[in-house]
């Protein structure tokens, strides 16, 4: 009894952690996306909305392929994750003349990283 309550209350959350996220990741996309900062955060939004929907749709799946599917889109959310915490962190970093190259190498290197991580 208290085992299904607590089931349910889990993909309660969950999807309202996606619709909320989800939102917030469309606000900024529609009306900050010229902004590097902003970019930043859509990318560890959807992150988030693959880790959280990934679970939601595990929770209804039926067929062991479409499972397997869905748990290794929730590992590229997580593995998504680290590069896109670096890549908002050095967009807010304060703007300084000739390092804004190695900015660019080190977010590329870090979304390279998530890549061979999670392939």
């Amino acid at each position: 009894m208290y085992l299904v309550l607590l089931q349910w209350l889990n993909e309660l959350l969950n999807a309202t952690v996606v619709i909320v996220v989800f939102s917030l990741f469309a606000y900024l996309i529609a009306h900050n996306w010229r902004n590097g900062t902003a970019r930043a955060l859509c990318v560890l939004l959807l992150s988030v909305v693959i880790v959280y929907g990934g679970d939601i749709l595990v929770a209804r799946a039926v067929r062991p392929d479409t499972i397997q599917f869905l748990l290794r889109a929730q590992w590229l959310g997580i593995g998504l994750v680290p590069a896109a915490y670096l890549h908002l962190g050095l967009s807010l970093w304060p703007r300084r003349p000739g390092i804004t190259s190695r900015r660019h190498w080190l977010i590329w290197g870090g979304y390279l990283g998530s890549a061979l991580f999670s392939g």
